[in-house]
């Protein structure tokens, strides 16, 4: 028991260093073309990245209704969250939606899970929560902003897709009730793959084509690892920790999204930042040590 969460908790940190780095890959890619083309892309590209996995695990696949609604919830959820990021990626920053999303949808999803499912939070997960929102709030530097900013610098944005990814986690592992997660984001993302084809179609497929390397770079990592790898290690990680614990890794990403702006965009992290990203490991460790609660 011990080896397989460690096993998860390592896929984990590794799959939370990919979303970091997506953040930065938003940035470079979202002013090329309309979201709803990107959009289309990136679900159409992860599709043909995680196809295989069907040949390579071999599992039984099942489809009933019930399925259908889950996985349809699950890529409407996805959809959405996409293009709320996309928007407030154009109006802000890429490190302050890695700093946002990730500080507030861990807390908002064990929120959900509370009231749902009647999850009843230890005193070390309310201390590592609160831990984990003080560093959120040290590496936002939130006493700068004012609420007037909000919308200009893209954390209202930031706030809501924060909302709906905590729907995203939520969804996936109630869906693991029926499905293996490697199916279910499969099917989701073939769903979203075809809505947003006869959505996107009006405004130019096939403009990505002209695009230089650079954005290619970033369309397939941000599709291929981003969201292909890194998404279906969280769902398979959520079935296995729970919603809630699983949605606590997602302290790791500020500190990768920090990196990789520092790194390919020159994003220099101020004081507060290398502060704040310490303070969510922190948290991290809190929260998770020694927790068998499957949420």
């Amino acid at each position: 028991m011990h080896d397989k969460k460690l096993s998860l908790t390592l896929l984990l940190i590794f799959a939370m260093s990919l979303w970091g780095g997506g953040w930065v890959a938003n940035k470079l890619i979202v002013y090329e073309a309309n979201i709803l083309v990107l959009t289309f892309w990136r679900f159409f590209i992860t599709l043909i990245t995680i196809s295989p996995l069907l040949f390579i695990f071999k599992e039984k696949f099942e489809f009933n209704l019930k399925i259908l609604k889950l996985t349809s919830i699950g890529a409407i959820l996805n959809i959405a969250f996409m293009l709320v990021a996309f928007i407030g990626v154009m109006h802000g920053f890429a490190g302050s939606a890695g700093v946002i999303i990730t500080t507030i949808s861990p807390m908002v999803t064990f929120f959900l899970a509370t009231l749902l499912f009647g999850y009843r939070l230890s005193q070390r997960q309310i201390f590592g929560l609160f831990l984990g929102f003080l560093g959120g709030l040290f590496m936002f530097e939130i006493w700068k902003f004012d609420i007037s900013g909000l919308i200009q610098d893209g954390s209202l944005y930031f706030i809501l897709a924060a909302i709906i990814w905590s729907l995203v986690t939520i969804n996936s592992q109630q869906a693991s009730k029926y499905i293996n997660p490697i199916h279910y984001t499969i099917i989701l993302t073939f769903l979203a793959t075809v809505v947003l084809f006869f959505v996107a179609l009006p405004y130019g497929l096939l403009v990505i084509f002209e695009k230089d390397l650079t954005f290619w770079l970033a369309l397939i990592y941000i599709s291929s690892f981003g969201q292909g790898i890194a998404t279906t290690i969280y769902y398979f990680a959520s079935s296995k920790l729970g919603s809630a614990n699983t949605s606590s890794y997602m302290f790791i990403i500020p500190v990768s999204a920090l990196f990789f702006g520092w790194l390919i965009l020159d994003e220099i992290p101020t004081h507060f930042l290398i502060i704040g990203g310490l303070i969510n490991l922190i948290a991290l460790y809190i929260i998770t040590k020694q927790n068998t609660n499957k949420l």
